[in-house]
This record gives structure tokens, sequence and C-alpha cells, in this order.
């Protein structure tokens, strides 16, 4: 006979349904048959959690990506402020092309950043909300 370690924990991945029943077996360590066994037994419904379990999922992702799009935006206001900075205080002329081109190349990975987070590429806006900068 199998030792199952974590009978709620294989019931609950059961009845979310977001797996396969193989897979499932397999995470837990047992055969699909006695997965059954299991869940004819307790008299379980393979994904009869499924729609609560992914919308808490997507609850889950968009604050993960508001999160890091909050961060995003702020690291890039940060880097190019702090460049600009640098860039008004240079008088060699290699050194402003050279901090234009760094510029140039830090604007293109911004650019994707943005694109992979759905912002737009472009400033629609700035205003300032206690101490926040919105863009």
């Amino acid at each position: 006979m199998n030792h199952l370690k974590n009978i709620g924990a294989l019931k609950a991945d059961y009845e979310a349904g977001i797996n396969s029943r193989v897979d499932i077996a397999n995470k837990h360590g047992i055969s699909a048959v006695t997965l059954w066994r299991y869940a004819s037994k307790g008299k379980w419904s393979y994904g009869k959690m499924r729609e609560e379990v992914l919308e808490s999922l997507s609850q889950a992702a968009i604050e993960r990506l508001s999160k890091l799009t909050e961060s995003v935006i702020e690291e890039h206001v940060l880097l190019l402020s702090d460049i600009r900075r640098k860039m008004i205080a240079l008088n060699d002329p290699k050194e402003v092309k050279r901090y234009s081109s760094q510029v140039d190349a830090l604007l293109k990975c911004i650019k994707g950043e943005r694109t992979a987070l759905g912002l737009p590429n472009h400033i629609v806006g700035m205003s300032t909300y206690g101490s926040e900068l919105i863009v």
C-alpha cells in the first residue's frame, strides 16, 4: 500500500483540476489508479474548484504585474535622471558622446521592457501625487 504524505494536498490538487490526473498522481508519488481510488472513496470531483483557483491565480498575477510595473517605471526614471545629472556636469565632448550612446542603448532597453509590460513607449503625461511620480 502506498503511503501518501498529505491527502489534503492531493484532494486540493484533484479538485482544482489545473493539472491532468496523471500529473497530479506523479506529483504526489502515486499511480493514476491509486489517485482514482482515493477520489472514488472520498467522492472527490475533478476540477470542482477550477474557476475559483483560476480566478485566484489571475488576481495574484495581476498584483505581481502591477508591482513589477511600478518598480520598472521608478527604475527608468531614476536611471535617466542620474544620467541626465551626470551629462549636465560634463565638459568633454567625447564624454558627452559616450553618455549619449549609453542613453540610446538604455532607451532601447526601456522601450522593450515597457512593451513587454504593455506600457506606452512614450510619456503620456506626468503628475505628482504625494511623493509619487506618475508617468
